[in-house]
């Protein structure tokens, strides 16, 4: 959302207008950052993959 939040908070004219700003965000974001963006969503994609889905169906759960 970093980038994205910078690249289209401005109309640019054109799509080589709008890679240049992709471009220049994402050179500028350090690793830790990276890091942290990766991290955090690693954690969350963990959760979903590791929870159990609960369907009801005609008054009857069903665990998956």
């Amino acid at each position: 959302m970093h980038v994205e939040g910078k690249a289209y908070s401005v109309r640019h004219p054109n799509t080589e207008a709008l890679k240049a700003t992709v471009s220049i965000h994402s050179d500028a974001m350090t690793e830790d950052y990276i890091l942290s963006v990766y991290q955090a969503f690693y954690h969350r994609q963990e959760a979903i993959i590791g929870a159990t889905l609960i369907i009801k169906r005609d008054q009857e759960y069903i665990y998956l």
